[in-house]
């Protein structure tokens, strides 16, 4: 006689819980720069670090560690981390563009200008 089991009441992937970090990371950051607009991080030597590079070192390290780790404990940390850094750099990249006129700000405003020529299908000149 076969063994009765119980249905699995949520069975959510990887991908789910990385879309539910990306949006708590996106939105998060949005309240984040409303509620504080005055708080900068700045390093001693005075370039500002947007919260895109947090999420660039996020989304590599986690999306790294996420390949060559087998341990399926980690994996949910791993997707967690990555839909975080994923929110940050989307936030940054869907917010208002920079002032500054720094390197990290002109790469920016590329990494913009990209994503949006590739969502409307056409090629830069």
């Amino acid at each position: 006689m076969a063994a009765e089991t119980k249905p699995l009441r949520f069975k959510h992937g990887l991908s789910f819980l990385a879309t539910l970090a990306f949006v708590g990371g996106f939105f998060g950051a949005r309240i984040f720069h409303l509620l504080l607009p005055g708080v900068m991080i700045i390093t001693q030597g005075g370039i500002h670090f947007h919260h895109f590079w947090y999420g660039l070192a996020m989304m590599g390290v986690s999306g790294w560690l996420g390949i060559v780790d087998t341990d399926v404990k980690f994996a949910r940390i791993y997707a967690v981390v990555f839909g975080v850094g994923a929110g940050f750099v989307g936030d940054e990249v869907a917010g208002s563009p920079p002032t500054e006129p720094t390197r990290a700000n002109r790469v920016h405003r590329g990494f913009r200008r990209r994503i949006l020529l590739d969502l409307r299908g056409s090629r830069p000149v």
